[in-house]
């Protein structure tokens, strides 16, 4: 967004003015900003406020020439009760309102929340990415191999009563996978 004071540069500054029930906002850049600090701190009341009426007085014509092509209702209403009056202002105050939607939200889309019973559904994996649930024997060639790793282990490390024991639990499962 460019500054509303000279059109020129990045706004990076936000000025809300209240006056006469109404309130203005303006964007300035860092320069403008700067001018109008200035005159304030060195005293020059009078520049200071020119520099306020100016921003004041193309605003607030401006805006209260722009209305809704639907309900009537004008963009300086809008600014003073912060309502929009129906769908219809939306394109008819979209080149001021964009701006505003994008520095108040991020977007200039709004994308609305998700009610509660269908935001769990989609949290829930869906069918192809459900997990592998292993079998019985699967588990069971998934033991024998961790006990083989284990006596490998107790091997190396000259265990051999803690290798004979892995050993036996492994003739045990393949006895049982026998069986079954």
């Amino acid at each position: 967004m460019l500054c509303d004071e000279c059109g020129k540069n990045p706004a990076v500054f936000s000025v809300t003015i209240a006056s006469g029930g109404g309130v203005s906002n303006r964007h300035l850049c860092a320069e403008c900003m700067k001018k109008m600090e200035s005159s304030l701190t060195q005293g020059n009341i009078h520049s200071f406020l020119s520099s306020i009426m100016s921003m004041l007085s193309p605003a607030q014509t401006e805006n209260a020439q722009l209305k809704c092509h639907y309900c009537g209702l004008s963009y300086s209403d809008f600014e003073r009760t912060g309502k929009l009056g129906c769908a219809g202002c939306y394109e008819s105050f979209q080149e001021k309102l964009k701006p505003m939607l994008q520095r108040i939200h991020g977007s200039s889309q709004h994308v609305g929340r998700t009610p509660a019973h269908l935001a769990e559904s989609q949290n829930a994996p869906k069918p192809q990415e459900t997990e592998h649930i292993p079998t019985q024997q699967e588990l069971m060639q998934q033991r024998m191999e961790e006990l083989k790793q284990k006596m490998d282990e107790a091997v190396a490390v000259e265990n051999f009563e803690a290798a004979a024991q892995y050993r036996d639990e492994m003739r045990a499962l393949a006895q049982e996978a026998g069986e079954a």
